[in-house]
């Protein structure tokens, strides 16, 4: 993504009527493998919090993803790190079925 886009695109996000602001899975993917990559994602996940916005990171797929994410503050994530997309039908048993990890998960620690 060239700069001149970028700034376009939070100029934008600056005057539209949003909730979230989504980092697309090209920044998160490459967390921790440049400083200026990673610098990125850290401003966009706090120009999202100052614009009240929460923040998306897309593309997690690693535990080691979603560590940096984490770390950067990001407030939500998406990725198949948690699951592929599921036909409708399925996704009720893996809710359920991940809600009861997390519950054991939460009883461990």
């Amino acid at each position: 993504m060239r700069l001149s886009w970028l700034v376009l695109a939070v100029a934008a996000t600056a005057q539209a009527v949003a909730d979230e602001l989504k980092i697309d899975q090209s920044f998160i993917r490459t967390l921790g493998h440049s400083q200026k990559n990673d610098a990125l994602v850290s401003s966009m996940v706090d120009l999202a919090r100052r614009f009240g916005l929460r923040s998306v990171a897309e593309g997690v797929e690693t535990a080691d993803t979603l560590l940096r994410v984490q770390a950067c503050g990001c407030e939500i994530v998406q990725g198949f790190y948690y699951s592929r997309p599921l036909p409708a039908d399925e996704f009720s048993k893996w809710a359920v079925a991940w809600a009861e990890k997390l519950r054991r998960y939460k009883q461990s620690a």
